[in-house]
């Protein structure tokens, strides 16, 4: 089982450029532009799990142009997504729109969900404490 990359971790530079070595090494050259714009290794490794999926769908004989996968993509995400696909579908061009632009939309609304969860966490928290005197 793959090793996941955790989201609150420190990165070090000099092993992150070392895996993103190791993982240009060990993919298909066919798959190297597809993760050419992606700078870290959590990017890259997101990348790679989604077309996976896609790789797994055409070894069953089923192909899915891109416009296909971000429609079906945006049709098969929990319900919690339902508020970014929903603007994504409005504003969107989903006709120009490329698979891994679509998963890091939905990427960067769940890290950004995750965010204001932990901000209100720590908040409920100070309404808590109280004076001595």
């Amino acid at each position: 089982m793959p090793v996941e990359p955790t989201t609150d971790a420190e990165v070090d530079k000099k092993k992150n450029n070392m895996a993103i070595a190791m993982l240009y090494q060990a993919i298909p050259e066919n798959m190297v532009l597809q993760i050419a714009s992606l700078t870290s290794t959590k990017e890259i490794w997101e990348a790679l799990k989604i077309s996976e999926i896609v790789s797994q769908a055409s070894n069953l004989g089923h192909t899915l142009d891109e416009k296909r996968q971000v429609r079906k993509l945006l049709g098969s995400v929990p319900e919690m997504f339902i508020q970014i696909v929903a603007a994504i579908e409005q504003f969107a061009d989903l006709n120009k729109m490329s698979f891994q632009e679509a998963v890091g939309r939905l990427k960067a609304f769940e890290d950004r969900t995750k965010k204001q969860t932990i901000e209100e966490d720590m908040t409920g928290e100070l309404l808590f404490t109280t004076r001595r005197r």
